[in-house]
C-alpha cells in the first residue's frame, strides 16, 4: 500500500498471471473437440491397419526396464489390444479415444475370443465418419429414444441379413435347422470347423490346425470348452503336436503290497487281464464292508491277478493280504489311492467314482447287497504302476476312430451308476454356470471329472519349441481355441468382412426403399438416420478393412477397387475367393456352397493339405465367429448416440485457453 493511501497496489507478477488466464477454462469448442477426435481416430486407424489382415506385421514392444530385468518373451505381437494399449498419447482427448477403442476390443474378445484388431479398426473408422456428419444427424431432430429405437431396428435388420451367410455345425453337415445332429456327426463337423478356423486365426499354421482338428473331432461337445495344454520339458522342433494317452484311466496311488514289483529293477508293477475291485469308502478293520471284501478275495481264483484300490486300508487287512499271497500263484495287489482333489485339507474321491463309472462297475452297497459280485468289479487288459501313478488300459471298448465313451455316445447302454454320476456332475456345473456357486476351483474340478466320464484318451495339445516359444505358442493356441469355440457355439461367417458388407448394403437398401414410401415425417427422419448409419458402417468396412486386407487404396482411381466395390454389391453367393481383384483371372470363383465342399475335402485329407488351395489372403479370414459382428454392433450402438449428441468437451485437470488468448 502507498503511505497514507488505503488503495491496494497490484503485484506485477500476480497481474501477469491474471491477464494470461483471464477468460480461460477447461472447455473445448465443439469444432476444436471434433477436429482433435477425428485427428486421433486417423492416427489409430493408421496404427491398426498395419496389423489387420493376412499380411499384417508385428509390433515390437520394447520393455523399458533396466539392464538385467526379466526378459519378456512376447515383445513381438500382432494383437491389436496389446498394441493400442502400449501406444502413449499426450492429449487427454487422445487418451480417451484410445481407451474407447481398447474397451471395444476387450468386449469383443471376451465374447467372441477373436477379431479384436478388426473390431477396433471398424470402430475407429465408423466413429470418424459419424463425427463428420454429426451435424446432419442432429438436424433430423430425433430424440434419444427415437435414435436408440432406429439403431435397434437397424442392428436387427443387419443380423437378419447375416443369417444368409452364417454357418453352424448343422449347416455344414447338410442338415436343416429342425433336424437332429448326432454326437458323432457333431464331432466330425466340429473337427472340420476347428481345422479351418485354426488355419484362419493362426495365419496358416497347418501343424496347429491338424492338432486342433484331432482334438475337437475326437471329443464330445460337452468337453469342447476345455483343451488341455502340455509344455515340453525339452526343446524340440515342433511347435504344436498331439499328446494322446496310452491308457484309459490314471489315478495317483501307492502300492501297499510287498513283493509284487516286477519291472524296472523292482520299481514298477505290471500285469495283464487284471480283475479290479475299487472301493470308494475306506477298508477299515472290523467293518461289514471289509468282511465282504475279505470273503470275495478268499474265494477269488488264485491263478488270476486281483487289484484292490481304496482310499484307506486297515492294518489287519494288509496282514490278511500278506498271508493270503503266500498261498496264491497270482498275488492280490493293494493300492492306496492318493486324492488329487483337496479343498480346505479335505480329500475327495472323485477319481475313484469316475473310474468305477467309466468301467461299468458300481460301488458295493451293503444296504442292497449281501456279497460283492460281478457288478462291483471290472477287468482291465493291463494295469501298470509307475512313478506313483496307476494306469488302466482296456477297461472301455471304444468305437473305431472315436474317443467318446460308449455310455455317453449311446445312453441306452449306460449303467445306472454311470448315468447317476454323469447327471450329478452336469447338475453341479449348471449351478456354477448360473452363478449359484462362486467357487471357480470346484468348477474346474467338476469339469475335469466330466471330461473323464465322456471322453477316453482325448488328445491334448503339446507345446514345443524353446522355453520362450512355448509361452508364445500357448498364447497363440488359446486365441485359436477361443475362436474355434466361439464359431462352434454361435456360428461363423465365411470371409467375415465381406459377409458383413453384404448385410450392411442390403440393410441400407431396405431403409432407402422404406424412406420412399413412408408418409410420416418422424418415420422418414428415422429411416434417413438408419441409412446414414448403415452407409457410414459400410464405408468403414469396405474402405478401411476390406481395402486393407486386399492391399488396395480407395483414394486412388484403381480399376481393381472399382471391381471390388461392384462385387460387394453383387450376388453374395459368388463372393468366395473372387476378390483377388485380378481383371485377367482365368478361373471361376468358388460359389459359397462349393467352398464349403472344398473345406470338407481338405479337412478330411489333412496330411495332404495344400494351404494355398484355400487361397488364404484372398479369402480372409476364412472363418470368422458371428459373435464378433454381434458384439461389434452392440458397442457401436452404445457409443453412437453419445458421439452424435456431444456438444461440449470438458477436460478434467487441465485448462484450455480460448481462441483470443492463444497468442
Amino acid at each position: 500500500m502507498n503511505p497514507g493511501d488505503n488503495s491496494p497496489i497490484a503485484d506485477p507478477s500476480a497481474r501477469a498471471v491474471v491477464n494470461a488466464n483471464y477468460n480461460a477454462n477447461n472447455i473445448f469448442s465443439t469444432e476444436e473437440g471434433v477436429r482433435q477426435l477425428v485427428t486421433t481416430l486417423d492416427k489409430c486407424i493408421r496404427i491398426l491397419k498395419d496389423h489387420c489382415g493376412p499380411k499384417s506385421g508385428y509390433a515390437m514392444l520394447v520393455n523399458n526396464l533396466s539392464t538385467g530385468a526379466e526378459f519378456e518373451p512376447n515383445v513381438f505381437t500382432r494383437d491389436g489390444i496389446r498394441i493400442m494399449s502400449a501406444v502413449e498419447f499426450m492429449s487427454p482427448l487422445e487418451r480417451y479415444i484410445k481407451d474407447i477403442l481398447t474397451y471395444v476390443g476387450t468386449r469383443v474378445d471376451s465374447n467372441a475370443k477373436d477379431g479384436t484388431t478388426t473390431s477396433m479398426l471398424v470402430s475407429a473408422s465408423f466413429l470418424k465418419r459419424v463425427l463428420s456428419k454429426s451435424e446432419v444427424l442432429r438436424s433430423l431432430g430425433l430424440t434419444f429414444f427415437q435414435m436408440n429405437l432406429t439403431m435397434d431396428t437397424l442392428c436387427k435388420k443387419i443380423l437378419e441379413y447375416l443369417k444368409n451367410y452364417t454357418f453352424d455345425l448343422k449347416r455344414i453337415s447338410g442338415l436343416k435347422a429342425d433336424e437332429e445332429l448326432s454326437e458323432d456327426a457333431a464331432c466330425i463337423a466340429g473337427g472340420k470347423v476347428a481345422f479351418i478356423q485354426a488355419l484362419s486365426s493362426s495365419g496358416g499354421n497347418v501343424e496347429l490346425a491338424y492338432a486342433m482338428k484331432a482334438i475337437f473331432e475326437r471329443s464330445p461337445q460337452v468337453t469342447w470348452d476345455t483343451v488341455s495344454y502340455i509344455g515340453s520339458k525339452k526343446e524340440n522342433g515342433r511347435s504344436f503336436q498331439l499328446d494322446i494317452a496310452d491308457y484309459d484311466a490314471r489315478i495317483p496311488c501307492t502300492i501297499e503290497t510287498e513283493g509284487v514289483m516286477n519291472r524296472a529293477l523292482g520299481s514298477e508293477y505290471y500285469a495283464e487281464n487284471v480283475t479290479c475291485l475299487v472301493t470308494v469308502e475306506p477298508i477299515n478293520d472290523l467293518s461289514f464292508q471289509t468282511e465282504a471284501i475279505r470273503d470275495f478275495i478268499e474265494k477269488f481264483d488264485p491263478n488270476q491277478p486281483l487289484l484292490v484300490v481304496s482310499p484307506f486300508v486297515g492294518g489287519s487287512f494288509t496282514s490278511f493280504i500278506f498271508e493270503l499271497n503266500k498261498r496264491r500263484a497270482a498275488p492280490v495287489v493293494v493300492a492306496l489311492f492318493a486324492s488329487r482333489y483337496k479343498i480346505n485339507n479335505q480329500s475327495f474321491n472323485w477319481d475313484l467314482i469316475s473310474l468305477l463309472a467309466v468301467s461299468g462297475a458300481s460301488p458295493y452297497d451293503m444296504s442292497k447287497q449281501v456279497n460283492i459280485d460281478e457288478r462291483n468289479v471290472f477287468v482291465a487288459k493291463s494295469v501298470h504302476w509307475h512313478g506313483a501313478l496307476l494306469d488302466f488300459d482296456g477297461i472301455v471298448e471304444l468305437e473305431s476312430g472315436s474317443c467318446l465313451h460308449p455310455f455317453y455316445a449311446h445312453p441306452e447302454r449306460a449303467t445306472p451308476y454311470y448315468t447317476a454320476v454323469l447327471e450329478e456332475v452336469k447338475a453341479q456345473l449348471q449351478m456354477y454356470k448360473e452363478g449359484h456357486k462362486p467357487d471357480e476351483v470346484m468348477e474346474g474340478v467338476f469339469t475335469e471329472v466330466l471330461n473323464s466320464l465322456t471322453a477316453i484318451r482325448r488328445p491334448k495339445l503339446r507345446l514345443g519349441g524353446t522355453a520362450h516359444e512355448q509361452i508364445a505358442n500357448k498364447d497363440v493356441a488359446q486365441d485359436v481355441e477361443g475362436a474355434i469355440l466361439s464359431s462352434l457355439k454361435h456360428g461363423f461367417l465365411i470371409n467375415g468382412p465381406i459377409s458383413l458388407s453384404f448385410a450392411l448394403y442390403q440393410a441400407k437398401e431396405y431403409f432407402s426403399d422404406k424412406l420412399k414410401t413412408d408418409d410420416d415425417t418422424v418415420t422418414r427422419n428415422m429411416d434417413r438416420f438408419a441409412v446414414e448409419i448403415a452407409e457410414s458402417l459400410w464405408n468403414a468396412i469396405t474402405e478401411d478393412v476390406i481395402a486393407t486386407i486386399y492391399n488396395l487404396d480407395p483414394d486412388t482411381d484403381q480399376s481393381n477397387w472399382r471391381i471390388l466395390l461392384s462385387q460387394l454389391k453383387s450376388d453374395p453367393n459368388d463372393y468366395i475367393n473372387s476378390l483377388t481383384c485380378d481383371p485377367q483371372k482365368t478361373t471361376e470363383p468358388y460359389r459359397l456352397y462349393d467352398f464349403i465342399s472344398l473345406i470338407s475335402t481338405i479337412a478330411d485329407d489333412v496330411k495332404n493339405t495344400d494351404v494355398d488351395s484355400l487361397n488364404i489372403g484372398s479369402t480372409y479370414p476364412v472363418f470368422q465367429p458371428i459373435m464378433i459382428t454381434i458384439e461389434l454392433l452392440k458397442r457401436m450402438q452404445e457409443l453412437l448416440i453419445k458421439f452424435v449428441n456431444t456438444n461440449k468437451f470438458i477436460v478434467y485437470g487441465g485448462v484450455v485457453v480460448s481462441d483470443d488468448k492463444k497468442e
